[in-house]
């Protein structure tokens, strides 16, 4: 009998050594709690690596239902969850739908169209409102009005978002100004005391704020502010420039509309980019000859569509929400309809209406089209004889002079466009202009003294030597030609770093000699065109863009050679590059104080209702130069008399201008698409590097949570724009830090 105990024990006690040895070897090789689907469904084992193992092998893509430690029922049970919660929410919003007033549902399916999460949606009208929370779509579009006014007007950062803070404070009996005060100034300055003022009135109050920090050009009356709202549409009827809409155009026949527009486009975008000539095109236009070679039905569509992106006449608008990035897509759209009907052939309106696309394309964030246009208008260019014949201009009504004129104008317009715009975006380029047979700037063009007005932010008229600009700026096209040059034959010519940064001394040392010698006529000294805006703006650009260039290639070099096997003249190395590194850095820093100035000096003068091309990209730029400064990561505490000294002083630290450039860009985003895009880019840039955002520059991305960003703006989004953070010349990594992948990026997973 004990000898059967024994055995039993025995076996008793090996059953157990073996459970024990079973559980040792499992915890040694680990427990699978969740195998991938792929495994799963062939019932093959997991390692439950991401991606695993068996996925790797079979070149597939590796994809678990479950996250981290979940097991597949815990699994099972959070997307139930999910589902249960999404179901409620979605129930929430129909019975929401069903049940209230018709004016409340239709706003309700704006807010869908935007790309609204439902939650949101429901928690903005079902949630118990007090008295200051706008319930009815009219309060709400009051609202919205007045933060854009408040964003594109020319108050600093801290005054906007002190003046926003204040109206906005439910325990302040503040009422907001209605749509007449707030249509005052439509199509004109958004001065920041006027804005006070106005919201004073509109509650009844007579004290105002303490003393707003902006600058005496800031506060300078405006002699022209009116009182009457229907004064307002008056200003537009006072364009500089009387053209008619017929036959030119078929999607209205209202010649004030069109007048706004062309006078808008004239004073605004073509003093820079020249891609009229305005005397000519204007009497083309006059003419109502579709036979004219200075106008066309595709050239106006082209200009009425990047006009409308800077006006706030009722014709730029699609639709009745009066989304202000769709401005003009219904000119677009017909333009680009008229170009697929006109593919053969060559003329000079071509030339000029593709260049106008191109630039347009580019603020809708669909610059990925626009830098496929500009090759074509290359094309087109090189195609295009620049002298025509007697009989051929007699037919037309023209003299040889006058085409010779305006075809030089186009060549050099389309040259200026393909180099600006490849170096803004970093791509390589694709199409080589003409370089011979090209007529002499001083021989053909006259050294005439233009008028430019500010239409129709103003009435003053400003001298500006047109045919010395266009000189300077071609001088300035071929540097930039030489720059993109440098950084993209580098990488075929397997230059090495140091002879890399020989070329951007060399560069960087023409660049200041030719800014050094300008003429005082094209001097940065008010009063001037704003072409001379965009020639120092283009300067600074660029300069900022060379050396960060220059930083990240050193960076790149450094790191690889802390890669090989180390020695001390190898370690040696890689400290000389990062040195050299934060020597651009430091360089781009100087550059990046002087462009928050002038972005600081545009807004004070006009707002930021009309922002050029130049305005957006020394915005980006100046933005991505100065969230790689580590002084950003610990932000100073300042009071308010701080900022009201900082407002009057020169810009000569980050902190102060980040503020100012962040500011207008999200005031800008306001605008364009790809500035709010750009803006988005930057926020995140800034979290990557533990930018500590100043307290103002936190308020204002609050207070414009609704107009900065909405996630169906990622579906509007077919952009190449660089990070300029990172960029170095080497395509393929830069489009990998592209705007749209990195949007694209952030918004899966949900930063």
């Amino acid at each position: 009998m004990s000898g059967q105990e024994d055995a039993s024990d025995t076996l008793l006690r090996r059953v157990s050594e073996a459970k024990t040895q079973l559980a040792v070897t499992r915890a040694q090789r680990g427990v699978v709690t969740a195998a991938c689907n792929y495994c799963r469904v062939k019932k093959v084992k997991c390692d439950a690596q991401r991606p695993c193992s068996t996925c790797v092998k079979r070149n597939l893509d590796c994809h678990y239902e479950t996250t981290g430690s979940e097991t597949h029922s815990q699994a099972s049970k959070r997307k139930h969850d999910e589902l249960s919660r999404s179901h409620d929410t979605h129930a929430q919003l129909f019975q929401l739908l069903a049940t209230c007033p018709g004016t409340t549902a239709a706003d309700i399916y704006q807010r869908i169209r935007a790309g609204d999460r439902p939650g949101d949606i429901v928690a903005q009208f079902t949630q118990p409102h007090d008295g200051r929370a706008p319930t009815t779509p009219v309060q709400r579009a009051v609202r919205q009005l007045f933060l854009t006014t408040l964003a594109h007007g020319t108050g600093s950062l801290f005054d906007m978002v002190r003046l926003a803070m204040w109206a906005l404070d439910p325990t302040l009996n503040i009422q907001l100004p209605d749509f007449p005060d707030l249509l005052l100034f439509r199509n004109r300055v958004a001065h920041i005391h006027r804005v006070e003022a106005i919201l004073l009135r509109s509650s009844g109050l007579t004290t105002p704020l303490s003393a707003l920090s902006t600058s005496p050009v800031a506060q300078r009356a405006d002699s022209g502010f009116v009182t009457d709202s229907s004064d307002c549409v008056s200003r537009e009827n006072r364009a500089v420039h009387q053209v008619p809409a017929s036959p030119w155009l078929a999607i209205t026949d209202n010649d004030e509309a069109v007048t706004h527009l062309v006078s808008l486009f004239l004073a605004w975008i073509n003093p820079s980019w020249r891609f009229v000539e305005q005397d000519l095109f204007l009497q083309g236009m006059r003419s109502r000859a579709l036979e004219s070679p200075f106008c066309s039905p595709l050239l106006v569509n082209s200009i009425c569509a990047i006009a409308c992106l800077h006006s706030e006449h009722d014709i730029a608008f699609v639709g009745g929400d009066r989304d202000r990035v769709t401005r003009g897509q219904h000119f677009r759209n017909q333009a680009l309809r008229l170009w697929s009907l006109e593919q053969s052939g060559t003329t000079l309106t071509k030339i000029q209406a593709l260049c106008i696309l191109s630039l347009d394309s580019n603020y809708r964030a669909m610059d990925k089209q626009g830098l496929g246009l500009i090759p074509i208008a290359i094309q087109l260019n090189n195609e295009l004889p620049f002298h025509s014949s007697s009989a051929w201009c007699v037919r037309r009504g023209v003299s040889e002079q006058d085409y010779v004129r305006a075809r030089l104008a186009a060549h050099w317009c389309a040259i200026c466009t393909h180099i600006i715009m490849r170096l803004a975006f970093m791509n390589d380029m694709t199409a080589r202009p003409i370089e011979s047979d090209v007529p002499k700037i001083h021989k053909v063009f006259q050294d005439d003294v233009d008028l430019w007005i500010a239409y129709p932010l103003s009435i003053d008229a400003v001298p500006h030597r047109s045919t010395l600009y266009l000189r300077e700026r071609c001088t300035l096209a071929g540097i930039f030609k030489d720059i993109h040059t440098l950084i993209f034959a580098d990488k075929h010519k397997k230059t090495n770093v140091r002879e890399f940064l020989d070329g951007v001394d060399r560069l960087s040392s023409r660049m200041n000699n030719w800014f050094e010698r300008l003429p005082f006529e094209l001097q940065y000294e008010w009063p001037m065109c704003v072409a001379i805006w965009e020639l120092h703006a283009s300067y600074l650009s660029t300069g900022m863009t060379l050396r960060l260039v220059a930083r990240n290639r050193c960076l790149q070099e450094a790191e690889e050679v802390e890669q090989q096997p180390s020695s001390p003249d190898e370690s040696d190395a890689a400290d000389a590059m990062q040195r050299t590194a934060h020597d651009g850095l430091t360089r781009a820093l100087a550059l990046a104080y002087k462009a928050a100035q002038m972005l600081r000096d545009f807004r004070e003068r006009y707002g930021l209702k009309i922002t050029p091309a130049w305005l957006l990209q020394l915005q980006a730029v100046a933005a991505s130069v100065l969230v790689l400064d580590k002084d950003l990561k610990v932000h100073p505490i300042s009071t308010p008399d701080e900022h009201v000294a900082a407002s009057h002083s020169p810009i000569a630290n980050s902190h102060t201008a980040f503020d100012e450039v962040f500011r207008c860009l999200l005031g800008t985003a306001v605008e364009v698409m790809i500035a709010r895009a750009i803006a988005r880019m930057i926020y995140h840039t800034a979290l990557e590097q533990k930018i500590i955002l100043s307290r103002s520059s936190r308020a204002m991305l609050q207070i414009m949570a609704e107009t900065a960003w909405r996630p169906s703006d990622l579906s509007l989004l077919n952009s190449a724009f660089p990070d300029f953070t990172t960029v170095s010349g080497d395509e393929e990594s830069d489009a990998s830090r592209g705007l749209g992948e990195l949007l694209s990026k952030w918004e899966k997973t949900d930063v």
